[in-house]
């Protein structure tokens, strides 16, 4: 048998290597939400959201979170939005780790994101997500979602208080009210919820 036929048996042969999975977050942090707020289509329940700079800390026992060698994941609700380990640059300093989409990237998606870990060890997250399915909005607003930004093996969640103000019919856009107790956070795997200090 010629020897490049051989190799190539030898190959499909071999396992294929399973794709990168994010770990399962064992640390659960606090996501200390303020008022955010974005673009809404009452015909479709598509919208975005703009961070202008949300606190979050970690939980006891974390080693520490590694924003530019470590996976990254944006939760709200049902959308899920992933950005791959190395994706975000570290400035000088390495205090500062950013990412911004590159040009002509479709929705959905995470558009832009910047966290900054200050001396006090609170960080700070800006972002701005495009291409939220939040249906639910269209017809009726007060709605408490799960939110959460996952480093890594480090989780920082809340819920979120999502409303549409003025007119449900002729609103363009939806507001992150205020911060909520969901019910359920899966993340957790049935563990008793974090119990959160006061605002940073």
């Amino acid at each position: 048998m010629p020897r490049r036929i051989l190799a190539l048996l030898v190959l499909a042969l071999l396992p294929t290597a399973a794709p990168a999975q994010t770990p399962r977050p064992v640390h659960h942090g606090c996501l200390f939400v303020r008022f955010a707020s974005g673009p809404f289509d009452t015909s479709d329940g598509v919208g975005g959201l703009r961070i202008p700079g949300w606190q979050f800390t970690r939980a006891a026992g974390s080693d520490g979170i590694f924003p530019a060698s470590e996976p990254v994941e944006i939760f709200l609700a049902e959308n899920q939005f992933f950005l791959d380990a190395g994706a975000l640059h570290a400035s000088r300093n390495g205090r500062v780790f950013s990412y911004r989409a590159p040009k002509g990237t479709t929705p959905p998606g995470i558009k832009k994101l910047r966290i900054k870990a200050r001396k006090d060890g609170v960080y700070s997250a800006r972002f701005t997500l495009t291409g939220l399915q939040l249906e639910q909005l269209v017809n009726a607003d007060g709605f408490c979602l799960p939110m959460a930004l996952i480093v890594g093996d480090d989780d920082f969640f809340s819920g979120v208080r999502l409303i549409r103000p003025g007119s449900l019919t002729s609103s363009k856009r939806f507001e992150v009210e205020s911060s909520c107790v969901p019910n359920d956070w899966p993340m957790l795997g049935g563990a008793p919820p974090v119990t959160c200090p006061a605002r940073p």
